[in-house]
């Protein structure tokens, strides 16, 4: 698939899913336990993909912010711990 061939190109080290959908494709790809959105969102993988070594950091898809309040905070504190780990990562 294409998704497969934009990622195989750049060799990302962090790939953010954003929503169900994309969750599971890249959990599905890299050999992941998918159980739900809910239940993966907030924590970071390590993941191989497409024989790239890459963390996955899940959150929910940002139009559900848009929706809830509970959501959009949690989106908020998600978008918080990706900043510490993009900045950990030295990929900003």
């Amino acid at each position: 698939p294409y998704l497969d061939r934009q990622i195989m190109a750049i060799a990302p080290r962090l790939i953010v899913t954003l929503g169900r959908y994309s969750t599971a494709y890249i959990f599905s790809r890299a050999g992941l336990t998918f159980k739900g959105i809910t239940d993966a969102r907030g924590k970071f993988y390590n993941a191989s993909f497409l024989g790239l070594e890459v963390m996955v950091f899940p959150t929910f898809h940002p139009a559900a912010g848009l929706y809830s309040g509970s959501y959009r905070q949690i989106l908020i504190e998600d978008f918080r711990k990706l900043k510490v780990k993009v900045s950990e990562m030295k990929l900003a």
